[in-house]
């Protein structure tokens, strides 16, 4: 029998959970791509499986505890995050998700969006800055807030995608070998709230070489956390994330997004965001004749042909060169 806040009692009189509790338990006891909220843990052995959510979502289906549109559009977006769904944070393929389980439900006889022909999108040259540009934003730093300047200096010394660095704890620090490890990505999603994940993809998982600039300073860095941790006292929440909020939680990925573009504004800088500063860090490494495996494995591109897709303006630019030094070679013979 249902109630109206999509409860229900099943056979045995026990009060079934709702869906979208029910699904975020499932979440939690999974241990799958979600792995912490809010700095927190997201383990409970008492939680359903995800076995049991689709039997829970059939009963509530079968029911009628709750409408389609409801189901299919809302909650089922918190049951992608526990199928692993790369793709979750895109509304049109929840949607065409949604379609597809009402068709395997018997809910409705076809997918019709499977007939729609999206247009194409045409790809756009990726935004970046060249080596004045680069470093003038540098110099510009300078007086900035010291987490901002720090993580700006880091887009630019690693490359890094923005989740990378947000997810970064210091545990992925090798200081004495100058390594650095990427095994997570931090997100925020209006329905979740900030969440850690894998990276993007397998080959995202990586370890690169930082300089030794960068070395000293995130260890500058760490000094200076640790003189806000003690500032903070029993306030602070002990995450191990290198950049957090002011009481140590993990910084939400969209705060160094909004600084960064209004300092781009202040400073009458080229018009680029954040992720702008990895097609830098790239296309500087291939402009210096960087080999391109190298950059590609770096930057965690799947192969390096998606590097040489992408940044084939840096590749332009080198084949001038190239073309440049062999005319002094031959004419100096």
């Amino acid at each position: 029998m249902a109630n109206g806040h999509g409860g229900a009692r099943n056979t045995s009189g026990r009060k079934r959970k709702p869906l979208s509790e029910a699904i975020l338990d499932g979440t939690r006891k999974s241990r799958l791509k979600i792995t912490k909220f809010e700095g927190v843990d997201l383990v409970d052995e008492t939680t359903p499986t995800i076995p049991e959510i689709n039997e829970h979502l059939k009963a509530v289906q079968k029911d009628g505890e709750v409408l389609l549109a409801e189901m299919f559009f809302n909650r089922i977006y918190l049951w992608l995050v526990a199928r692993k769904c790369e793709k979750l944070i895109e509304d049109d393929y929840l949607q065409r998700f949604a379609m597809q389980q009402a068709v395997y439900w018997q809910v409705i006889p076809e997918n019709v969006a499977k007939r729609v022909m999206p247009p194409k999108v045409a790809r756009t040259e990726a935004k970046y800055l060249d080596e004045k540009q680069t470093a003038k934003l540098i110099e510009l730093l300078i007086n900035a807030p010291h987490q901002y300047r720090t993580m700006i200096l880091l887009f630019i010394y690693s490359g890094l995608r923005r989740g990378e660095l947000c997810g970064l704890e210091w545990k992925d620090i090798n200081f004495e070998n100058n390594m650095l490890s990427i095994v997570r990505s931090s997100q925020y999603l209006p329905r979740i709230g900030i969440f850690t994940k894998e990276p993007k993809t397998e080959s995202s998982k990586r370890a690169i070489k930082l300089s030794n600039s960068a070395i000293l300073m995130l260890k500058e860095f760490k000094r200076w956390q640790l003189g806000q941790r003690l500032k903070m006292g029993d306030n602070w929440i002990d995450t191990d994330r290198i950049f957090t909020k002011v009481n140590g939680n993990p910084i939400h990925p969209d705060t160094i997004s909004g600084w960064f573009r209004d300092f781009v504004k202040r400073n009458n800088l080229p018009n680029i965001c954040v992720h702008s500063l990895r097609h830098t860090n790239i296309t500087l490494l291939i402009s210096a004749g960087i080999p391109i495996p190298t950059v590609s494995k770096r930057a965690g591109h799947s192969n390096p042909s998606v590097t040489t897709m992408i940044y084939s303006h840096a590749i332009k630019s080198l084949d001038e060169r190239a073309a440049e030094a062999l005319d002094e070679i031959v004419m100096g013979v």
